[in-house]
């Protein structure tokens, strides 16, 4: 069985983003193992041993409660979903990746707290950090996303073959809800001979992708950020699908002046793809 972890802070953001998964949990047919990682207040750094140990299994025990209480509320939205829950102490991006590791997970999914862009949010929250060193995809849910049948996934590219060898989940979700995989290249001013880059990148994956429902698109414009954030626009309830760990297309993306502001939200759900081993 699938088992996708849920890292949760018990916020509204956490919950919202929950409300989203579910559908496509349940969809999966996947275990769901909701995780949350408390910590311990300084003031116990110099406490004598018993104390600290009084306090961990306290902090313990009320982190257990509180899961189990968001596990009543999910099971009032999907009767019979199977859930694990998890109480650990430490740093959230570490006991996250330690998890995932240990729990043999298959997909992080986890909200966001609505950094001012796609910039922001990547480089500048826990969610970044985690997916910068995640041995698995990562399903990154912003605030405001209202789940609905998925209809466009986009994957954004610069034409490596080892883009398909990352492909698995999204093309699991595709067949699963019947969408279109629309693989976006944002084509620099600067670049020569983009469509018969972009029709030979075509061959190879139709060559090896056995899914009727994939698009080729090549968007203008200054930035990699801009066409994507200018697509999303257009397909307002697609998924977007990417290596950001990829070092080439993560400098790419964040490539703007200083001086320009951002003047869109990252508001689509980013499902990261780790980039394969060589």
């Amino acid at each position: 069985m699938t088992r996708i972890l849920f890292p949760t802070d018990f916020s509204e953001h956490a919950r919202e983003a929950l409300r989203y998964a579910l559908p496509i949990i349940r969809q999966m047919q996947a275990e769901l193992i909701l995780l949350h990682v408390y910590t311990i207040s300084p003031s116990y750094a110099e406490a004598p041993a018993f104390a600290l140990g009084e306090e961990v299994e306290l902090q313990r025990d009320r982190t257990l409660a509180r899961l189990q209480g968001e596990v009543t509320r999910i099971r009032e939205k999907s009767p019979g979903q199977p859930v694990e829950i998890l109480a650990r102490l430490g740093g959230p991006v570490h006991e996250i990746l330690e998890v995932a590791r240990e729990e043999r997970i298959d997909c992080i999914v986890m909200g966001t707290r609505g950094a001012s862009g796609l910039r922001e949010f990547l480089i500048g929250s826990n969610a970044a950090r985690v997916i910068a060193q995640a041995p698995v995809p990562v399903l990154a849910i912003p605030p405001g996303n209202t789940f609905k049948p998925l209809r466009e996934i986009f994957f954004a590219t610069d034409y490596l073959d080892s883009d398909l060898q990352a492909l698995g989940l999204v093309l699991r979700l595709a067949r699963l809800f019947g969408a279109r995989i629309r693989f976006v290249h944002v084509r620099r001013t600067d670049e020569p001979n983009a469509e018969a880059q972009l029709q030979a990148y075509e061959a190879r994956v139709r060559d090896q992708l056995d899914y009727p429902h994939l698009t080729f698109q090549l968007l203008e414009a200054e930035s990699v950020q801009q066409g994507l954030e200018h697509l999303s626009q257009q397909y307002p309830d697609a998924i977007l699908a990417m290596c950001p760990q990829r070092r080439g297309l993560f400098e790419r993306l964040f490539h703007r002046s200083h001086t320009q502001s951002m003047s869109q939200h990252a508001s689509h759900p980013l499902l990261a793809l780790p980039v394969p081993s060589a």
